[in-house]
């Protein structure tokens, strides 16, 4: 039976009082030593600000202050103990910051250690598939699997990271023996949103690269719903002049 808010808001006060800190705990905190997922409380008010606000605290930035530069130091020093590029579970076991902490300097687990490391062969080659497929059922609660953002904003590694292995978010859902929570088609609306969203996020109209790089959807979505690529544009950016050029429309 889904939890109540109270229950949620009660369990965010009780770990605060585990870790003997009378200002909101942290993400990491909660994951830590509350008895209920994170992402139930995150989905259940949008966020975990918003969530220990509700509980009665004051929120703080989940950055802490830290640098960008120290964190890459962690990740080179954790790198040098266990002798290998660290995965998101090895930096939450043995690591100084929490994972949210690079989510939210570099973008994602991944694009933090893009930016530390030289060799994104081998940054790739650290998120094996029983661990990509580990973090979703770490994920997922009573309410259901992650969702592609959820997997972004909490996740230790790229939602991109799993369209790239498993040719689709779904694919991957099913792989890790967890039921998407839509299998029907994708509604005109939703896609029209992304590619909006993609705009305000890149600063540009999205191109297919753009949304086979960022996108929730794959391009052919794209293509098979509006008949051509310049169709979906024109159906998301109906007052802009022309179209993106494209070899795919």
């Amino acid at each position: 039976m889904p939890y109540s808010d109270e229950e949620l808001l009660a369990e965010i006060r009780a770990v605060a009082a585990a870790v003997g800190t009378e200002t909101a705990p942290t993400l990491n905190q909660f994951r830590e030593h509350g008895a209920m997922a994170a992402t139930t409380v995150t989905r259940r008010f949008g966020s975990w600000q918003a969530a220990v606000e509700k509980a009665g605290f004051e929120p703080h930035s989940p950055t802490e202050s830290v640098s960008q530069e120290a964190l890459r130091e962690e990740l080179h020093r954790l790198a040098d103990v266990i002798g290998e590029i660290p995965t998101g579970e090895q930096m939450r076991t043995n690591g100084e910051y929490s994972v949210s902490a690079y989510q939210t300097h570099f973008g994602s687990w991944t694009g933090a250690l893009e930016d530390a490391f030289d060799d994104p062969t081998a940054v790739r080659a650290t998120h094996s598939t029983a661990e990509l497929l580990a973090e979703l059922r770490r994920l997922a609660d009573e309410d259901g699997p992650p969702r592609y953002r959820e997997m972004d904003a909490e996740g230790a590694y790229a939602a991109r990271t799993y369209v790239n292995r498993f040719g689709s978010w779904n694919a991957a859902l099913k792989a890790a023996d967890l039921t998407p929570t839509e299998e029907k088609p994708i509604p005109d609306a939703a896609l029209i949103v992304d590619l909006q969203r993609l705009q305000a996020d890149l600063g540009h109209r999205p191109t297919p690269d753009d949304v086979r790089e960022h996108g929730e959807h794959g391009v052919t979505t794209y293509q098979r719903r509006f008949g051509s690529w310049s169709a979906a544009v024109t159906a998301a950016f109906p007052d802009a002049e022309g179209s993106t050029e494209s070899p795919d429309s």
